[in-house]
């Protein structure tokens, strides 16, 4: 089960490194970004293979307010991820280059960047609803809990100041239009460094992940305050 438990660990950190990867488009190079894409589609079929549990489950048990937004969340990061790997195909000037779709190549450019652009942020919401889980898995295999308080609270601290940055770069990078499809390009600056790119989206991700996690938190206090009180009026009757 540990061993389970560190697979599924160790896929998301390359998804989520591999997802980085793919946003910088044009720093990385037109070749890199196929493959990157070839390792990303792989990395993703892994990681629910791991997770094929949720899919035997999907239609047991009662729905909650949550629970449909977490599973709502999960199918539009499905859906957004075979046009993202659809469009991919058609635009592939390489790896994928025998593939020969005339008549698609604007709009699928187009569905593109968007697919891109929305699977990111999705991935992100599906992080941040799911990050109790993701700490307890890590607090298990490697007892953190136990970790000075000092070092925790030094922890939290940094999240939340990356995440604070990441509004910034969220901002910085123009996030906004893309996901709304005011613009059909990608603007890049030239001048911005591999590294630097890398740690604004990871800055952007920290940002909804932990806006989602704070809303899983309010969500899961009303609710238990809403049984609380369910139980209190039968009490009375």
């Amino acid at each position: 089960m540990k061993k389970y438990s560190i697979y599924k660990l160790i896929c998301l950190i390359c998804m989520i490194f591999s997802l980085i990867s793919s946003m910088s488009y044009i720093i990385i190079g037109e070749i890199f970004h196929e493959w990157n894409g070839i390792v990303l589609l792989l990395l993703f079929i892994f990681h629910n293979i791991l997770n094929k549990q949720w899919y035997k489950i999907l239609f047991k048990g009662k729905y909650n307010a949550l629970r449909i937004i977490q599973t709502v969340v999960i199918i539009l990061i499905i859906v957004f991820f075979i046009i993202l790997m659809t469009s991919g195909l058609i635009l592939s000037r390489h790896i994928f280059k025998f593939i020969n779709i005339s008549g698609f190549t604007v709009l699928s450019r187009s569905l593109h960047l968007l697919a891109a652009y929305w699977f990111f942020l999705f991935i992100s919401v599906h992080l941040g609803l799911h990050s109790n889980k993701i700490i307890m898995k890590i607090n298990k295999l490697y007892r953190l809990k136990y970790t000075k308080k000092t070092i925790l609270y030094l922890i939290r601290g940094f999240y939340v100041s990356a995440s604070l940055y990441g509004l910034y770069a969220f901002l910085k990078h123009n996030y906004l239009d893309y996901i709304l499809f005011r613009t059909q390009f990608i603007y890049f600056d030239l001048n911005i460094s591999k590294l630097l790119f890398f740690l604004d989206y990871l800055a952007i991700m920290s940002m909804v992940t932990l806006l989602f996690f704070c809303i899983k938190f309010i969500l899961t206090i009303f609710r238990n305050k809403l049984k609380y009180y369910k139980r209190k009026i039968l009490f009375i009757q």
